[in-house]
């Protein structure tokens, strides 16, 4: 089972903290197979609250979300039964980045399924840098 994971952040610099950052995330099945049992899982890292996450209505496959409460850490959760072969899931997770951020926030994606056992896969964003 082939897939491509990538996360980017619409920033890379931070004037100062206290401020969201949106994070796209992008899933996509190899065109000869697909995948059951998916699960996308997205550790809150330190520094940073949970503020809203969302899926594109317009994929083929929609997930399942599970979200920690709004101003709280925790994890974001997507889950689907399965994933067709080719087929793209976009997701958005929007984090407010707190005074108590280290230098340089990075943001971390997992992705596992029946077929891609833990620790599965895993995407990292670039880096926000905070003042």
């Amino acid at each position: 089972m082939g897939i491509t994971l990538t996360k980017t952040p619409n920033v890379t610099s931070l004037g100062t903290p206290g401020q969201n950052v949106t994070w796209t995330i992008r899933l996509t099945a190899d065109p000869s197979a697909g995948d059951s049992g998916v699960l996308l899982s997205d550790q809150i890292p330190t520094g940073c609250v949970y503020t809203s996450a969302s899926q594109d209505p317009n994929d083929a496959t929609q997930f399942a979300q599970t979200n920690p409460g709004v101003g709280t850490g925790g994890t974001v959760q997507w889950t689907a039964a399965s994933l067709p072969a080719g087929s793209t899931a976009t997701f958005t997770l929007v984090l407010f980045v707190t005074h108590h951020a280290s230098p340089q926030v990075t943001n971390k994606v997992r992705y596992t399924s029946d077929n891609v056992p833990s620790p599965g896969v895993q995407a990292v964003s670039v880096p926000v840098t905070v003042p």
